[in-house]
């Protein structure tokens, strides 16, 4: 079992911590941000996580590595013409439960994913959209462990 990373890792981690840096940079700096380049951004540090992956397990051949964001969106804050959507791309939820008896979902964003199958920091054309479900009860979970680290974590 290897514990520490290849040759030449830190010279990558530079390299890659430069990019991602900038690509913020372009972003903080700026009076005016369009949403493309703000997405643009996201790829790029997205991109340097999977890339330092890859290299760090070296850079095994005929593996991609991707990575994404999807945003948790609250049913009740969902029109109908989107709860329709949702139940047409849900996963790993058993079938009969209807969207409106979660608390929310998980909504993969697209735009704001990547992949090492290219050398540049663009959208996972793999991808296809789909939602993940939160039931109630596990909102509530996540919700009262969040809050409990959050106090001891500032204790």
């Amino acid at each position: 079992m290897r514990t520490l990373p290849p040759e030449e890792f830190l010279t990558d981690f530079a390299e890659i911590n430069n990019a991602c840096n900038d690509a913020a940079r372009v972003i903080f700096s700026s009076a005016i941000v369009e949403r493309e380049q703000i997405e643009q951004a996201i790829r790029v540090v997205l991109d340097g996580v999977v890339t330092l992956a890859k290299i760090f397990e070296g850079k095994p051949s005929g593996i991609d590595y991707a990575a994404n964001i999807m945003l948790y969106r609250g049913v009740d804050s969902l029109i109908d013409d989107e709860k329709k959507l949702v139940a047409e791309n849900i996963m790993f939820i058993e079938n009969g439960v209807d969207v409106s008896a979660l608390d929310a979902v998980l909504d993969l964003q697209i735009l704001l994913s990547t992949t090492t199958e290219t050398d540049q920091a663009v959208p996972d054309k793999n991808l296809r959209p789909f939602f993940l479900p939160i039931p109630k009860e596990l909102n509530h979970l996540i919700t009262s462990v969040t809050r409990y680290c959050q106090v001891h974590l500032w204790l």
